[in-house]
């Protein structure tokens, strides 16, 4: 049997496609999750309080994703041991 893998993607297509786009993943493929990004580009560009924010997020993302990565491996038979996180 085949292991199925979950997949994010981003992309960008002009508004007219999307709606048609995400009919043809939901047809051809088992589809999760179909979020339409806003567009931030202002908001970041003008908003300091912002930028800390995604500054922040990014931090907890690759946080997150060092986390899985350390302790996410394929059953071995052995319990994992708890970690404190750093908040």
């Amino acid at each position: 049997m085949n292991k199925i893998a979950t997949i994010n993607i981003t992309v960008k297509l002009p508004e007219h496609n999307v709606l048609g786009f995400e009919e043809w993943l939901d047809r051809n493929m088992e589809l999760v999750a179909f979020k339409v990004l806003p567009d931030t580009d202002k908001l970041y560009e003008e908003d300091a309080a912002f930028r800390k924010i995604v500054k922040q997020y990014k931090e907890i993302v690759k946080l997150k994703n060092d986390y899985i990565n350390e302790h996410n491996r394929p059953d071995s038979g052995e319990s994992s041991e708890t970690t404190t996180l750093p908040f």
